[in-house]
């Protein structure tokens, strides 16, 4: 069997189907490859990392049924290196041969016969247009945990109440929570942030999405490529509880000067352990990494201030990461007291909020021990 396909598409699907593969180490070979089969005039193409299947296909001529399963990550690998329009896809007994031009590349083929199947469901259809995966999921999803102990954690969580959609994300020392408007109700379900972050990077108009609540299952659809995900099971953490309803000392300061003065004090903080303390004083923010060393440096940020002087922790790479991702001239953020959660806010996107638990300071230590 030989046919002549597009080496754009190809590795288009090919590098999209292989961040599904399994990845962890195991005995069954199929697992870390991707299954494709010759169908009639369509090039099936899935893989799996059994909580999860990409499906594709790619129109080609005519062909006998066969169907295989190949190690599709170096099938990508080997893509990568060559320039040409067209390749030749021909399989001769147990290998799968690739040529363009006078270059061959030789694919052991492994038995397709334990390969999974792909979930068949039913269910209610909802869209996800572009703006949310351009403007609103990126605010959201970088909260995730990537800790697999708790596995609800490391997805994004989405409920529907009083006309409205609430999408958060937590790893239980942060929380990023978007309300947007919705007419129609939405289940509430956790999905996958790797899912998420894959659909993210499609850039695509928009995205259709079928959940089966009884299956536990959804499928995110675009023409031809189809993601299956299994609904991460678990109670989501109540977060409504962790919002303050008050705010004490509000802070207006300039992202990209914060940012840099972040950076700046994360160069000696990282080092010993992670944390700068801000001091909100009447003129600005005295920002200092937390050492080992009493004084030292001490960086001022200029900032609006209104409320009285406090001091907090944080550990610096939830600040940074909040802080990437606002991509606005100003952030503010918002403190009841230094062992409450702060919440952190962008000017213009008046659904969002960002919250991030603060660090124990020695003083606050002392102060329990008397």
């Amino acid at each position: 069997m030989k046919i002549t396909i597009s080496k754009q598409i190809f590795q288009e699907k090919i590098n999209r189907a292989s961040r599904f593969s399994f990845t962890k180490v195991s005995s069954s070979s199929f697992l870390h490859g991707g299954l494709l089969k010759f169908h009639k005039n369509r090039l099936e193409i899935t893989t799996t990392n059994l909580n999860d299947f990409f499906y594709t296909s790619v129109p080609i001529e005519k062909v006998e049924k066969h169907e295989c399963v190949v190690d599709i990550k170096k099938i990508g690998e080997f893509l990568s290196f060559i320039s040409s329009d067209d390749l030749i896809l021909e399989i001769k007994d147990t290998i799968l041969l690739i040529s363009s031009d006078k270059t061959t590349g030789s694919f052991p083929l492994i038995s397709s016969e334990d390969f999974p199947k792909l979930p068949s469901i039913e269910g209610r259809e909802y869209s996800f247009q572009k703006d949310f995966f351009d403007t609103i999921l990126p605010l959201v999803l970088f909260a995730t945990s990537s800790d697999e102990a708790r596995p609800i954690l490391t997805g994004v969580n989405f409920s529907f109440r009083d006309g409205q959609k609430y999408i958060a994300a937590t790893d239980g020392f942060r929380l990023s929570l978007y309300i947007q408007e919705e007419k129609n109700p939405f289940p509430e379900i956790t999905i996958s942030s790797q899912v998420l972050s894959e659909l993210m990077r499609m850039k695509l108009k928009t995205i259709k999405m079928t959940c089966s609540e009884k299956e536990k299952i959804v499928v995110f659809s675009h023409n031809e490529d189809h993601i299956f995900s299994r609904i991460i099971d678990g109670d989501f953490p109540p977060y409504e509880k962790v919002i303050p309803t008050e705010c004490v000392t509000k802070v207006v300061v300039n992202r990209e000067q914060f940012l840099r003065n972040v950076k700046l004090s994360s160069v000696f903080a990282r080092d010993f352990s992670h944390i700068i303390l801000l001091h909100l004083q009447k003129d600005g923010i005295m920002i200092k990494p937390r050492t080992k060393e009493d004084g030292g440096t001490v960086i001022h940020q200029i900032a609006e201030i209104e409320g009285p002087e406090q001091k907090i922790a944080f550990n610096y790479k939830f600040v940074l990461d909040f802080l990437n991702g606002a991509q606005s001239e100003t952030v503010i953020f918002e403190m009841v007291k230094s062992s409450a959660p702060s919440v952190f806010r962008i000017p213009n996107k008046k659904d969002f909020l960002h919250i991030i638990m603060p660090v124990r300071t020695d003083e606050e230590e002392e102060l329990e021990g008397k």
